[in-house]
């Protein structure tokens, strides 16, 4: 296979797995959170079960943003109100004509569904007790609280790993750049293009697994209840 035909065949699997990312997670979790507020029934309480999440999603496209040079004009990471139609936002501004700033769309739009990813590694790695983090597991640790605090704190944020229709449109934007990008990337440099598919393969299926756990747990939530 040609040098041309390798980069193309990457980047359109690389663009089909950004879209399962984007697009399949984000379904999966707008069902688990309207699963878990038929659950909850109260709004107040489901505003306060969404302040983790809501504010790991709004400062994931805040620091993106800032990483490819948006000026951030406001930042609301959780409104502290159960009134507010909005939960959390962020405002910035952009030159147009910044080929950077024209690929990060793309980047902003996604990065509520990556960037929580390491967030939870590192709740996995520093709060969970370590007789769950190593072999041979001690289930008496189940019950510890900082078990407990994991499990809420992750269910939160999985249940806020998606793109909003707001977020799509913005990712749309940056699409044709992105493609540009990545057939650059396969025709300089095939490995980079190829681990870069290999990374994102395995966020795709970390996601789509953490959504199908908070699935199950939440269906569990609803039949004790």
């Amino acid at each position: 296979m040609s040098r041309g035909k390798a980069a193309f065949s990457l980047m359109t699997q690389q663009l089909f797995l950004l879209a399962l990312l984007a697009v399949g997670v984000s379904f999966l979790n707008y069902h688990n959170d309207a699963l878990l507020s038929s659950v909850i029934g109260s709004t107040t309480s489901r505003w306060w079960i969404a302040s983790v999440g809501t504010a790991v999603h709004e400062s994931s496209h805040a620091l993106v943003a800032l990483l490819f040079g948006y000026n951030i004009v406001e930042f609301r990471p959780f409104i502290f109100n159960p009134a507010s139609p909005v939960l959390g936002y962020v405002h910035y501004s952009y030159n147009t004509n910044n080929i950077v700033h024209k690929i990060g769309h793309f980047f902003v739009g996604i990065a509520p569904v990556v960037l929580p990813l390491l967030l939870l590694f590192l709740l996995y790695r520093y709060l969970l007790p370590s007789g769950l983090t190593r072999r041979p597991i001690r289930w008496r640790s189940i019950l510890h609280w900082r078990t407990l605090l994991f499990v809420l704190l992750a269910l939160q944020i999985c249940l806020h790993m998606r793109c909003s229709p707001a977020d799509m449109q913005n990712m749309l934007l940056g699409v044709p750049w992105l493609i540009l990008l990545l057939l650059i990337l396969g025709l300089v440099l095939p490995q980079g293009q190829n681990f870069l598919l290999q990374t994102t393969l395995r966020m795709t299926t970390l996601s789509l697994s953490l959504a199908g756990i908070s699935y199950l747990l939440l269906r569990l939530i609803t039949w004790i209840w």
